[in-house]
């Protein structure tokens, strides 16, 4: 009786710590895919973080100037710059010109 008790014994261990090790096993993948899930889930919203940051980008890009148009900005510029350099210049015109006028009305009004 005391090798079937043995035998018995032995298989229960073996039988018993087998059924630990899955037990143990199915805990730890339940863990394992828990935490698998919590990681894919802020990757998602990571994910859609930077799409919707992406999206934004675009959109104000899609307002800003081109190439053609800052071209035509520094052309409309350099005009406006000749234009007001030629005003300068008639500006002085008459301003010399109004100096002689008063200085003639001075001179004239002194001989009287």
């Amino acid at each position: 009786m005391t090798i079937v008790t043995a035998a018995a014994t032995a298989i229960l261990s073996v039988w018993a710590w087998v059924r630990k090790r899955h037990a143990t096993s199915s805990s730890e993948i339940e863990r394992v895919e828990s935490e698998a899930r919590e990681r894919d889930q802020a990757r998602k919203a990571d994910h859609e973080l930077h799409e919707r940051r992406i999206l934004l980008l675009e959109q104000q890009l899609r307002f800003a100037p081109t190439a053609d148009d800052l071209k035509q900005l520094r052309e409309t510029m350099s005009e406006l710059s000749g234009q007001l350099r030629h005003q300068e210049a008639l500006t002085g015109q008459i301003n010399q010109t109004v100096n002689r006028i008063n200085q003639y009305l001075l001179e004239r009004g002194d001989k009287r």
